[in-house]
């Protein structure tokens, strides 16, 4: 793939549910959830990978000294109670506008490359891409530019993600992969999918 779009990791929550930080979760025994999102966007040949946090998490991150791709950038969200489509507002703040965004929240690891592909090369059918797996939609999602405009211009901050996009035309791709709609909110969910404890 060529460098035709900007890649967008949602960690900005509070993670209240799980009791520590979702993005710092381990994926394996050697890398985390945030890490193997930004790796997985980085074999697409994404143009950047923005990862938006809320300022507590931003100085942890630097504390953790990850390993992440050089294109990655960190985004601090400074009022993360104005929910996802205030912290992808922020993202697009450094996104080209007349390229598409794909973007997953951070409690959602399974992408992959090519997953990532599929769908980048659905983008044009619609307004945004969503993958479907047995009739339930996931993660990641590519915007097309015009929303990618919208999100950008909106003069709302608060609004409710999906509700904003519902005003667009979606296409649902079908992928064979249970995980897509897999959101790892709580303990339990952990552990359910990974077979160990926080």
């Amino acid at each position: 793939m060529s460098k035709d779009f900007s890649a967008v990791i949602l960690a900005a929550g509070y993670s209240s549910r799980m009791g520590v930080p979702k993005w710092g979760l381990m994926f394996d025994d050697e890398i985390s959830f945030v890490e193997k999102i930004s790796l997985e966007f980085a074999k697409s040949n994404c143009e950047q990978i923005i990862l938006v946090v809320n300022e507590l998490n931003n100085s942890q991150i630097i504390d953790r000294d990850f390993s992440f791709p050089d294109i990655l950038k960190v985004v601090v969200n400074e009022n993360p109670d104005l929910g996802k489509f205030y912290s992808l507002k922020k993202a697009v703040e450094l996104c080209n506008l007349e390229k598409p965004v794909c973007f997953t929240n951070v409690d959602n690891p399974f992408l992959d490359l090519e997953l990532i592909t599929l769908l980048m090369n659905e983008s044009y059918k619609a307004d945004y891409i969503s993958p479907e797996y047995e009739e339930k939609g996931g993660h990641p999602v590519v915007l097309s530019s015009s929303v990618v405009k919208a999100i950008h211009y909106s003069q709302q901050n608060g609004m409710n993600l999906s509700e904003f996009l519902s005003q667009f035309k979606r296409k649902r791709v079908k992928v064979n992969n249970s995980k897509i709609s897999s959101n790892i909110n709580t303990k339990l969910d952990y552990f359910k999918c990974f077979n160990r404890s926080v």
